[in-house]
């Protein structure tokens, strides 16, 4: 595995840049005061949540619902169409969720600004955690990532000037509530290792390929993981820091967390994408997608558990795909699986 030249592969911004995300880092720390305050301290799930969280806007806003592992006891657990809820994840003791919704107050020509919030595990104590910066068509904060002793919240930043988008990593201490720019240069974190010092980042190269790599928490790449001769869409830690979930071009594979041993575990259907590991490090819950028939028809989707070793496969879809098409308007509503929580 070799190691990056920091020199050769980190993207050096111009000092325009510089300077705004200097200033994005000032304010974000002056309005912390203002982000702290409990939103709804009353309030709470109707239900228990289950170990596996749902987003989906089945219900006609995103909201959040939960199942248990097996895919039973489906439950919709927020209903606020004027708080929409996506990228639910749970702490790593299970105490706290972590999620993205709007920011309000930020007045921007469309709807896409978020910011990243944190609750208790029975939906109390709502409290935004991030201010994102104002910028046209921004998407904000996203990609939420734990750190293993739920003391931080490592995310990507969607930033002014760039209009195509410009993403960055983050890290934000939830006691103190300070942001630190670690890297302009990675794009999105896809984990933390359990030593706690090093994250797992998708960044892109000089030739801005897309490429996984090795962060510390200090912002400097220690070494690249992107299988020889191959792409990858998605990629994903195991909890227990010992592997790496990869799709590319459809299929799945598994890697040793240092890049060696990469294996197949599931051939192309039509196309697969990653939503989480189980707590065990031993399965993989993914979406697969299969060919519709006809246009202006529902796309099959199903989200399935496979064991990484015996390939052994579950079907734990919550919603049938018919119910999540409209087929009035001809459009699909979505259904995401985003974390797993140990029961």
């Amino acid at each position: 595995m070799r190691r990056l030249n920091q020199c050769k592969h980190v993207r050096r911004k111009q000092s325009t840049q510089v300077f705004l995300a200097i200033i994005v880092i000032t304010l974000a720390g002056v309005c912390f005061s203002c982000s702290d305050s409990i939103l709804e301290p009353e309030h709470t799930f109707p239900f228990k949540p289950g170990p596996i969280l749902i987003n989906s806007n089945i219900s006609g806003s995103s909201q959040l619902w939960s199942m248990e592992e097996d895919g039973s006891d489906v439950k919709q657990l927020t209903d606020d169409p004027e708080f929409p809820i996506a990228g639910a994840q749970w702490s790593p003791d299970g105490s706290k969720i972590a999620f993205r919704s709007y920011a309000p107050g930020i007045d921007v020509p469309y709807d896409f600004t978020q910011a990243i919030y944190v609750m208790n595990a029975d939906g109390s104590g709502k409290r935004r955690l991030t201010n994102p910066p104002v910028g046209f068509r921004m998407i904000g904060d996203g990609g939420i990532v734990w750190s293993p002793d739920g003391t931080k919240i490592a995310f990507s930043r969607h930033i002014p000037p760039e209009f195509a988008g410009h993403f960055v990593v983050f890290i934000i201490d939830l006691e103190t509530k300070t942001e630190k720019l670690v890297s302009d240069a990675a794009r999105s974190v896809f984990g933390w290792f359990p030593e706690g010092d090093k994250l797992l980042v998708k960044y892109r190269n000089n030739s801005l390929q897309s490429r996984l790599g090795v962060l510390d928490t200090d912002g400097n790449f220690i070494e690249d993981l992107t299988p020889e001769n191959s792409t990858f869409n998605s990629a994903l830690l195991s909890p227990d820091g010992s592997k790496i979930a990869l799709s590319s071009s459809a299929e799945l594979f598994t890697m040793d967390s240092d890049g060696r041993n990469l294996k197949k575990i599931k051939d192309a259907v039509y196309a697969d994408w990653i939503q989480t590991w189980s707590p065990d490090s031993d399965r993989i819950l993914y979406i697969e997608e299969l060919k519709r028939d006809l246009a202006f028809t529902p796309t099959p989707r199903y989200h399935k558990i496979i064991h990484i070793e015996t390939k052994k496969e579950i079907d734990v879809t919550p919603f049938d795909y018919h119910e999540l098409y409209n087929y009035e308007e001809y459009r699909e509503k979505y259904c995401y699986i985003t974390s797993w929580r140990r029961d």
